[in-house]
Parts: C-alpha cells; structure tokens; sequence
C-alpha cells in the first residue's frame, strides 16, 4: 500500500501546486474586484425579539428558487433572522425576494460561497454582535432542499448545548472537516477571535479550490482548535446504524459501493456466507473514502426523511446517470410535481463531468469553474 502511495506522490504534489497557482494568478485581479467594486446592501427588516439565531444563506441562482423557498420558509418559521447573499450578476431582486429574507447583499459576482459567507459576518459583527442571537448558521444552494422534514431537521442544529453543529463531515482528501454547505456556530463561536481572525484573513478569490482548501477546510480546522462539543446530524455511527444498510438495500447506494465491495470480496448473496451483514461490515471500515450525502442519498431521502439532496449528484458520477429515474420515483412522494421536473431537468441537463467538453475538464479542474 505504501509503495502505491509513494508511485503517486509526486503527480499529486505537482497537480497540488498547479491548483494553487492558477488561484494565486487569480489574487491581483481579485484585490482589484474587492476594493473598488463594493456590494450594494439592502435591509429590509430590523433584528428584533423575534428573531433566534441568524440564518445567512449563500446563493448563486438568479432569483429564488422553490428550493431556496422551502428553507428559507422554514428558517423564518423557526424565529431565524435571514441574511441572504447573492453572488449572481443578474440576480432578480422581487417582490419575493423582499418577502424571505431581512437583509440583502449583492456581492458581485466575488469570490465563491466563503466570499458570501465573510461578506455577511462582517455585516453581522459590525451590526448585530450584540443582538440577543443563539446561532449562526452558514448554508448555501449547493443542495435541493425538500419540504419534508426540513423544519424540524433545521431545529435539530439550533440546539444551543453545541458549539458547532453540522449536517455532514468527512474526512477528505487531506484532514477532517465540516460540511460547509449547512454549519451552525454558537453565538461564542462566532465572536471568538479566532473566528473573526480567519474572517478577515480570507481573501475572495474566485476559484471554487481555493474556496475548499482555504475556506471549508480552513474554517474547520480554525473551528476544530476551539474544542467545542460538536454534533454531526449524519455521521458515520449514524450511516452504519441504518437497518436498510444491506444487500438488498444495495440499489439505494451509489454504484460506487457495488463495484468496490465486490472487488474485495469474493460473495454471493446468500451462498454460505457466516457474516449476515457483509456490506455493513464493508462500508464501517471503508466510509472514509466515500462523501457520504452524495453516495448514499437515495437511501438517506428514503428511509431517513433526509430533506435534501446534492446538485452534484450525477456531475461528479457518485450516481449513474441512468438511476435518475429511480431517484425521480423517490423524490415523487415529497416534493410537487412541478419541483421535481426541474429537478430532473437540472440533472438530466448537467449530466457528467467525464462527458463534458475537455475545456470544461480542465477550468472545473484548476477551481476556475
């Protein structure tokens, strides 16, 4: 294992670099963007004794979407203050708009989510750190949010006995991490100085590695060093403990888990095998090496009332482009039909990065796109 690790170093050192470097090109234009284009705010809604805990939400889409709908909605049922933040040069300010959120923040086109995420701190510590608030919590439409049970698992992560709380985490490709897409702080937290100090070190670069490396996993680690108890809705105590995580339960999974666990392991369904639960087995010691809201989505949507699911789904290939359909037969019993043909459309539409244009490859590659 060693030696294989070793063959494939130095590629991985030199595909490393060349990933930062292209961000690093990318900073003098980048320092340009930040100091003379400054984003237009708009506050529609005071903080007041309503309000529980701060909701800033990251979005790219050129208008609000029944996606962003549904959790906004159900963020604002919940007393959650709404800082939503639009990096969409075209963005559709309505009448809609001004009804789901408290403050708006157009921010140019800068920088990816993390950009939309210092923007709206910033605002928060220079005008509402000393508002009686329980959280703050980071989110983004990197996901399609379902109306089912979202209310409820949105309270699960204002629970204020934690001082970070997360939906997803994972291992990664270099050290453990939160998922950024959904993130709740503690007020203390969020005014700790370490917290603010990573905020204002942050530079907006517009380059989606960059935003990985020194955004989600920058901020985990700044969050990580603060000791705080923690909580992870999805974890993997949680994935193995799923009564469906079985054989014949296998179609739920992304045919990644397939293909892998039948190349360790030389079974057949029910053929003299002593362990009841072979694949349960697999993934407990494999789950490292899989994300887990994109390989076991279906299963979770299904039989956990998971209220969201990944755009990436299909574009990185945890699931065959062929399963959409399968997924669609899921997804038909939560969400309005209308909702779903633009969920399948959206997909059907992306499709895989393998059988994108080689241009394409490469810029979504280097972090450009």
């Amino acid at each position: 294992m060693l030696e294989k690790i070793l063959k494939f170093l130095p590629i991985f050192i030199w595909l490393h670099l060349l990933r930062y470097s292209i961000a690093f090109l990318q900073f003098p234009h980048s320092l340009v963007r930040t100091c003379f284009v400054k984003p237009d705010l708009v506050k529609l809604n005071e903080y007041s004794n309503n309000h529980k805990f701060i909701f800033i939400y990251a979005s790219i889409e050129k208008e609000v979407s029944e996606s962003s709908q549904n959790i906004l909605t159900a963020v604002r049922e919940l007393g959650g203050f709404i800082i939503l933040v639009t990096n969409r040069a075209e963005y559709t300010f309505d009448d809609k708009t001004r009804s789901i959120c408290d403050i708006f923040i157009d921010n140019k086109n800068t920088g990816w989510d993390f950009s939309q995420y210092k923007r709206a701190s910033h605002y928060i510590y220079e005008n509402l750190s000393i508002k009686d608030f329980s959280k703050v919590i980071y989110a983004n439409d990197s996901v399609f949010y379902l109306p089912n049970n979202l209310k409820a698992s949105v309270s699960s992560l204002i629970d204020e006995n934690y001082g970070v709380m997360s939906f997803f985490d994972g291992v990664g490709r270099l050290n453990y991490h939160f998922a950024s897409w959904f993130i709740s702080l503690s007020k203390e937290m969020f005014l700790n100085e370490k917290v603010k100090n990573f905020w204002n070190r942050f530079f907006e670069v517009k380059n989606k590695y960059y935003a990985v490396m020194s955004g989600e996993y920058g901020f985990s680690k700044v969050l990580i060093s603060l000791l705080p108890k923690t909580y992870v809705a999805y974890n993997g105590h949680y994935i193995c403990s799923i009564s469906e995580l079985n054989l014949k339960h296998l179609k739920y999974m992304s045919p990644k888990i397939h293909d892998h666990f039948f190349e360790k392991r030389d079974f057949h369904y029910g053929a003299n095998d002593s362990n009841e639960d072979p694949l349960r087995d697999y993934i407990s010691h494999s789950l490292a090496k899989y994300s887990i809201p994109q390989v076991f989505a279906p299963l979770l949507v299904k039989y956990c009332n998971m209220p969201f699911i990944k755009r990436d789904l299909f574009w990185n290939e945890f699931q065959s482009i062929g399963s959409i359909y399968f997924i669609s037969s899921i997804l038909q019993e939560r969400v309005r039909e209308q909702y779903l043909n633009f969920i399948k459309a959206y997909y059907l539409k992306r499709g895989f990065l393998s059988g994108a244009k080689f241009y394409i490859k490469i810029i979504n590659f280097l972090g450009i796109r």
